[in-house]
């Protein structure tokens, strides 16, 4: 039976697209594979477990809609210019959660982010091959591995548009980007479309951070132990 499920988008990369599904299929853990493709002009047929084919971009909110109804223990969002290097990958990260005291809300990730005290997104450190486990305040979305428990309890909406990341992120206490995935990955092509490259991007992630880390080192939404939290 498979533990985990794979939260993939598809904009216009899709020969990337093609070998992160052949890598996933590859992992020692068995992976189920939801793939939302945001591009209607992508004809491309990609063997996946569940493939859903959007009229309009939605950006990176379907991930978190694919969530939602997955059924397996763990849930991971995986960029696409970005691919592991090894096929133990997943099984490492679920062998991380079963770990005593590995608290539900954990999020591991490959690239993070541990604000400064002023939350300057763009002047906080930016972390993605520690040598040792990090703990940030914010996981990337180019690989955010968790409980499916966790994410299903937090309240979804049109915000995740943008930030989705810092979003998610903000109902965690426990995020990091631990050692063992320095080397577990690679970039890949980005092409033109890379979102970081965009007009409003960066103060886009300025404002996520603002909305949703008002109350540093407590929850997302200033209370010592939310619902989502506790």
């Amino acid at each position: 039976m498979k533990q985990v499920t794979a939260l993939l988008l598809n904009w216009k990369r899709p020969d990337n697209m093609k070998q992160i599904i052949d890598c996933l299929m590859g992992q020692t853990a068995g992976v189920e594979i939801f793939l939302w493709n945001n591009n209607k002009k992508d004809p491309a047929k990609y063997g996946v477990d569940v493939k859903i084919h959007s009229s309009r971009n939605f950006l990176c909110w379907p991930r978190w809609l694919m969530a939602s109804l997955a059924r397996t223990e763990f849930v991971f969002t995986l960029d696409d210019d970005v691919i592991l290097t090894r096929p133990t990958v997943i099984q490492e990260c679920i062998d991380f959660f079963v770990k005593p005291n590995t608290p539900k809300d954990t999020i591991l990730g490959i690239y993070g982010v541990k604000l400064n005290e002023a939350s300057k997104y763009t002047k906080s450190r930016h972390i993605r091959k520690p040598g040792r486990n990090a703990k940030v305040d914010i996981v990337k979305g180019r690989f955010m591995f968790m409980r499916r428990d966790f994410v299903q309890k937090i309240p979804m909406g049109h915000e995740l548009n943008r930030g989705d990341d810092i979003y998610i992120s903000s109902f965690s206490k426990s995020k990091m980007i631990p050692a063992f995935l320095t080397g577990a990955w690679k970039d890949l092509p980005e092409g033109d479309v890379a979102l970081y490259g965009q007009k409003h991007h960066k103060s886009g992630r300025q404002s996520a951070v603002d909305n949703y880390f008002k109350g540093r080192g407590l929850c997302h939404d200033g209370a010592t132990a939310c619902a989502v939290c506790k």
